[in-house]
């Protein structure tokens, strides 16, 4: 089994854990990785997180803290 941790990690976060000796095995930087790489200070940080979900037909939340549902007026369904 490996560890994955995610959420706010820089090179910098990374290296404290690793001197801390955190038991981690891979890290996610996505969002460090994205907006070091933004060279025109546009907010290009997307995530795919799963925020609710519909059971016997009510919506439950469940977003992981500091997430929640958005509704984008953009979005179009495709059957």
């Amino acid at each position: 089994m490996k560890i994955a941790v995610t959420g706010g990690f820089t090179p910098a976060r990374i290296r404290q854990f690793e001197d801390l000796k955190v038991p981690a095995d891979i890290y996610g930087v996505g969002s460090w990785l994205l907006s070091s790489c933004d060279l025109h200070g546009t907010n290009n940080d997307f995530t795919a997180d799963v925020v609710r979900v519909k059971i016997d037909g009510h919506w439950r939340d469940l977003a992981k803290v500091g997430r929640k549902a958005c509704d984008n007026l953009m979005l179009e369904r495709v059957e």
